[in-house]
């Protein structure tokens, strides 16, 4: 059995929970936009967590809530390959190539370079920059970059997508290769019938098997992202490789949706903050929002708590030219917030670290500030949570705890706004410091 799962879960305001077991080969998942295909596959990755559930691949148990398995992303040996590539763009084709077979442990590496190589037909592309490649070029050594990897299985988030019809043909020759030479377990999210008629082994119709979804205003506020994306957001290269190197790093996905970095830079422009405290890089997108926006004479001091974090997001900022602009410190914010006392204050601060110390942070925002300061504080709402009194989570409390202690200090100014979107229902608080005369 290549795939036997049996997994529910709560993502934003819709619920998701999807059951089914599949034979060996490439299972398609197949359904109607929103019902939560991309989402499963997040869940088998390991980058969703299923509030409940199972899942087993290749009858290796990689989640089981009542036996409190979670293996963790990296862990989980598993190759995903995305619409667009994301490829790393400061690197060349055999960079990005080394940089799965790096990261994989020797026990891990079950298949070699030149055979990778060979098998995808792209030795004449190895010293190519990926801007120069085509899509289905890029696919091609997207699909080496994950083998190399150590994957086990691969996930599939409609890969052809985006190609003419010569490079789809061209690609799913490739992945027939893949399921038939290689016998690998494929799980391949699409919405096309002609091209799961030519690769599935097993379909899924996630609207007849999956009953149990029900799908609400959550795929509208998605789709009204990527309409306003579209609309005001060029694409961006850096950004998406940043993207990119998180998802292969098995960081959690919760880096600033691209309309959200960009209501970053604006607020840093309209300030005119060149001095930027960031509570919590983790990867270090919204950094990237924030040290762009501040420019060549601004500078970004950013505090992550989590080494390996810390470590994938000095790479992003790196690849994104912006390692003059920015001070990334590794500890817990509580231990590196003191060595900041005394310099010079910060023109804007952005909080979004663990929750449960959201008030210590906003008592240190506020003294590392000056009038006119702006603070802003991430993920206020948890999908209504806040309101919840009697929670009994500490994220929750965190967030309320900080909220009243921003109401009741008189020399703040601010407000809340609920948000959603492709982060769901949430919301941030923004305030400005002001000056207070003397009693």
């Amino acid at each position: 059995m290549s795939f036997d799962i049996d997994i529910s879960a709560r993502l934003g305001s819709f619920d998701l929970a999807a059951q089914f077991s599949t034979g060996p080969g490439l299972t398609a998942l197949f359904g109607t936009s929103g019902i939560g295909k991309t989402s499963i596959l997040d869940m088998v990755a390991g980058i969703t967590r299923p509030d409940r559930g199972r899942i087993v691949v290749a009858d290796r148990v990689l989640f089981d809530s009542a036996a409190g398995i979670d293996v963790p992303p990296e862990a989980r040996h598993a190759g995903y390959v995305f619409q667009d590539g994301r490829l790393f763009v400061h690197r060349r084709v055999r960079a990005n190539l080394l940089y799965g077979w790096k990261r994989a442990a020797p026990t891990d590496r079950w298949i070699g370079f030149d055979e990778v190589v060979e098998l995808l037909g792209i030795g004449h592309l190895l010293d190519r920059w990926p801007a120069t490649l085509s899509g289905g070029e890029a696919q091609r050594v997207a699909i080496g970059r994950a083998l190399l990897s150590g994957a086990r299985f691969l996930l599939m988030d409609e890969p052809l997508a985006s190609l003419d019809g010569p490079r789809k043909r061209e690609i799913i020759e490739v992945i027939v290769r893949l399921r038939d030479e290689l016998k690998l377990p494929i799980l391949y999210v699409s919405h096309d019938e002609a091209e799961v008629a030519a690769l599935a082994t097993q379909r899924i119709d996630l609207d007849a098997v999956v009953p149990r979804v029900e799908v609400t205003a959550a795929a509208s506020w998605a789709a009204v992202d990527d309409y306003f994306a579209a609309q005001f957001l060029p694409l961006d290269a850096a950004l998406d490789a940043a993207l990119a190197a998180n998802a292969a790093a098995g960081l959690p996905a919760h880096d600033v949706a691209p309309n959200q970095g960009k209501l970053l830079a604006l607020l840093v422009q309209m300030s005119g903050a060149k001095r930027i405290l960031e509570i919590g890089t983790l990867g270090g997108v919204s950094t990237i929002w924030l040290a762009r926006a501040a420019g060549a004479e601004g500078t970004v001091v950013t505090l992550e708590a989590d080494a390996r974090h810390a470590e994938v997001a000095r790479a992003n900022i790196a690849a994104a030219g912006l390692v003059d602009r920015v001070d990334l410190r590794v500890g817990a914010a509580l231990d590196t917030l003191p060595m900041l006392a005394g310099a010079a204050p910060f023109d804007l601060v952005f909080i979004d670290a663990d929750k449960p110390n959201n008030p210590a942070y906003l008592r240190w925002a506020l003294q590392l500030s000056r009038p006119g300061t702006v603070i802003i504080a991430d993920n206020v709402v948890r999908d209504g949570a806040v309101i919840d009194a009697a929670s009994a989570d500490a994220r929750v409390h965190g967030v309320r705890d900080m909220l009243a202690l921003i109401a009741a200090e008189p020399r703040l100014d601010a407000t809340a706004l609920q948000t959603v979107g492709s982060k769901g229902w949430d919301g941030f608080a923004i305030a400005i410091v002001k000056a207070v005369p003397a009693a």
